[in-house]
């Protein structure tokens, strides 16, 4: 199944007709996309990047998470239970509490279960790594730590030139994979791959509405979700973007998914193990 998530306003029934920004709302849906159930987590924040994985059988999602208070921002995550409201201490469990950065709280989070890293990013350009391990430990101990502008980006919410709306991001270590722009054209919309280990640029390409099906699109074309998948026949991307078409002067918005094959290479012949060879916390390459 595809799960997706998006900020939930509306007021919840048995709750005090509570409305807040800052609640989520998650759906399933079958591949063909058929609609399958839902849930709402109380503090769940903008939604965009979450860790998932099964657990025997049930998904059970990663996100950042505040309590109901608006306070103790942290890293939580929650079985799957359909059509339920959940909140920490109620549904959600805490796993480790985030630290503030240069006064900010919010983290887009992203996990690589298999390998066993997460991947958080926020706003305003710093980037964290972080082991599964620790985290269970109630650690937030990141490994590998830069901002994004040392990349070319300028995170920025601005309508001058020369910024990026960072929107959604994945992780296959030692990979980040990033999607941002907005539905403007001063904002370009632009797929990247980094190295964290390395702190270098692998791919950086713009995606053009040209590409996705601009006989359908009525001006608007805005990156939502990235995620990095791969299968018997290779690595692949899943991006996903919020497209307009106006049928009898009337606007409808899709939310659309698309699959990109990624060609792996690798000239060098090296084996991508990465070890600490002292003290410093630089890393090698081991052939």
């Amino acid at each position: 199944m595809l799960i997706t998530s998006v900020a939930y306003t509306d007021g919840i029934k048995g709750q005090g007709n509570r409305s807040n920004a800052d609640d989520t709302k998650y759906h399933r849906f079958k591949l063909d996309g058929t609609y399958v159930d839902s849930m709402v987590v109380q503090g769940g924040g903008h939604g965009s990047s979450f860790g998932a994985h099964l657990v025997d059988g049930i998904p059970e999602i990663w996100t950042s998470s505040t309590n109901t208070a608006g306070g103790n921002t942290s890293l939580g995550r929650f079985k799957w239970v359909p059509n339920t409201v959940i909140n920490q201490g109620n549904g959600l469990e805490v796993i480790a509490k985030m630290p503030l950065i240069d006064g900010h709280w919010f983290r887009r989070i992203a996990c690589d279960f298999e390998q066993g890293w997460v991947l958080s990013v926020m706003a305003s350009g710093p980037v964290e790594v972080l082991k599964v391990d620790d985290l269970l430990a109630g650690k937030w101990n990141a490994v590998y730590s830069f901002k994004i502008q040392q990349f070319g980006f300028n995170p920025v919410a601005s309508t001058e030139p020369n910024f990026n709306t960072m929107q959604s991001n994945d992780i296959h270590f030692p990979y980040m994979f990033i999607n941002s722009g907005d539905a403007n054209k001063k904002d370009p919309r632009i797929l990247s791959c980094i190295n964290v280990v390395t702190e270098s640029e692998v791919f950086h390409r713009e995606n053009l509405i040209e590409t996705f099906g601009d006989k359908w699109v009525d001006n608007y074309f805005e990156p939502e979700t990235i995620g990095y998948y791969h299968d018997k026949d290779g690595a692949y991307v899943l991006q996903g973007f919020a497209m307009v078409t106006k049928e009898n002067d009337i606007s409808y918005i899709h939310r659309t998914l698309f699959k990109t094959r990624l060609n792996v290479r690798d000239d060098s012949g090296d084996k991508k193990n990465y070890i600490d060879k002292d003290t410093s916390g630089e890393e090698e390459n081991v052939a």
